[in-house]
């Protein structure tokens, strides 16, 4: 298809068309046309890849961000499972903005300020108050519209029309220009210089972090010849993406020097993970873990800098990274196991929400307030998890479709378990609810942050129902 003439004359682009040095800037009818500028908004916005800024800020699930794109805005989010979404910033309602260009917030619903209307961050329609009965409406067809988006070398780009061809096209052979600079090295090396090195942790097992960091060396063409043996059970509060990074980044270093074997137990409250090689050991294990400007690129991953911020990431999380003669080792404390309040938390609590984004975000503010909060999406793996580590509290959903909240409970309670419990749900009986189930609080959805904060611990001063 041929590719619509700007609406400008062409003589009047001549001078600035001209050779450097005898070139001049574009001539004022470029700046000031209607015309012109529509059809630079469609064909350099809305046709293309617009690049939208750094992917910095979009890390945690339920983390989200409105920006400017063309003549409209765009509102970007990470869904639970760590994929990038966008859509278009405006509720399927009256089209009101549903988050103001440029501001960013965290959670698992997208609420429009207008009329309450609340998305998932999948963007799926979860509620529309108000609205009552209507004929014929489908819940399922009133999420939000949905725009093309990618991320590329820590760069987002979305395209507003779909039209544009595959992203990989648009750059061309711009990542074999920027491959020698490993930028994102540079990046978390200048957040480190400027203490902009900021953690996003979540509750997590050594043996996922591991597993991620294989997935990431599969794709690398790099597993051959790895194999590893992780203790299960060895919980942590961790940055998976940092330490994800930093265990990849051992693995490619210790690769140059022979077969290699990852070994992840538990000693003395830390899960030590030992990334270990048959073959040469090395000549200085002292400055191992420094920045490797000097080494051909065959015996370095991009600047070599990688364990220099491995490094740097497992001592904010209070482990550390070190290097011995034959193996690089990364120890990050264990997640306490042991119930009840230790140093300066609050205590521990699970909460269970079959809604996994919701659990996930009230744990996140639970453990923001100084709890050791953990989340499970439903009754059966929520039984599963009190039966190995029983919680102080249980922050507890009434309606789950697996294994209810009434049922959850009596199978604690019958184990001869009896953590506090706050009930929450929608439904106008909770109160009555909490009081037939013997719970110290409850708490009716939606709620402010502070109400829950406030009935975790009403929950936990109060003395058991007996």
């Amino acid at each position: 298809m041929r590719a619509e003439a700007a609406p400008i004359e062409r003589e009047l682009l001549g001078p600035s068309l001209a050779d450097f040095r005898e070139s001049y800037t574009l001539p004022g009818v470029a700046y000031t046309s209607p015309e012109l500028f529509a059809w630079e908004m469609k064909h350099f916005f809305d046709d293309t890849w617009t690049c939208l800024g750094r992917v910095d800020g979009l890390i945690a699930p339920g983390t989200r961000r409105a920006v400017r794109a063309g003549q409209g805005s765009i509102l970007l989010t990470r869904d639970e499972a760590g994929s990038l979404r966008a859509f278009f910033n405006i509720c399927r309602h009256r089209g009101h903005e549903l988050l103001p260009v440029g501001a960013s917030a965290q959670g698992a619903l997208i609420e429009c300020p207008y009329h309450g209307w609340s998305y998932r961050i999948d963007g799926s329609l979860k509620s529309a108050p108000h609205l009552g009965y209507r004929p014929g409406f489908q819940v399922s067809e009133h999420g939000l519209v949905p725009v093309r988006v990618e991320e590329w070398e820590g760069w987002l780009f979305a395209n507003v029309s779909g039209d544009a061809g595959p992203l990989h096209e648009h750059v061309g052979n711009l990542a074999a220009y920027m491959e020698a600079w490993a930028p994102h090295e540079m990046l978390e090396v200048s957040r480190i210089e400027t203490s902009r090195f900021v953690l996003h942790q979540e509750p997590c097992e050594a043996v996922e972090l591991v597993e991620a960091a294989r997935r990431s060396l599969r794709r690398l063409g790099a597993d051959a010849d790895v194999d590893a043996h992780v203790e299960p059970s060895l919980p942590l509060v961790a940055d998976r993406e940092r330490i994800e990074r930093a265990l990849t980044a051992m693995v490619l270093r210790a690769r140059i020097l022979g077969p290699v074997t990852i070994d992840g137990r538990r000693a003395a409250g830390q899960a030590v993970i030992r990334v270990e090689w048959s073959g040469d050991p090395l000549h200085d294990s002292t400055h191992a873990l420094e920045p490797r400007w000097e080494a051909p690129p065959s015996q370095r991953q991009g600047l070599g800098m990688a364990l220099m911020i491995g490094r740097r990431a497992a001592e904010l999380h209070g482990g550390t990274l070190r290097a011995e003669a034959r193996a690089f080792v990364l120890e990050l404390p264990l997640r306490s196991r042991v119930p009840g309040r230790s140093g300066n938390k609050e205590g521990r609590v699970l909460v269970v929400d079959d809604d996994e984004p919701i659990a996930r975000m009230m744990a996140e503010l639970l453990a923001e307030h100084g709890f050791e909060a953990d989340w499970a999406g439903g009754g059966r793996a929520a039984l599963a998890k009190i039966k190995s580590d029983p919680p102080d509290v249980i922050v507890l959903d009434l309606r789950m479709p697996d294994l209810d909240g009434r049922a959850l409970l009596a199978a604690v309670r019958a184990l001869g378990l009896a953590p506090h419990v706050v009930l929450f749900s929608a439904d106008r009986e909770v109160a009555a609810a909490a009081r037939e189930l013997a719970c110290e609080a409850f708490v009716e959805k939606p709620f402010a942050p502070e109400s829950l904060l406030e009935a975790v611990r009403r929950a936990q001063g109060a003395e058991h129902v007996t």
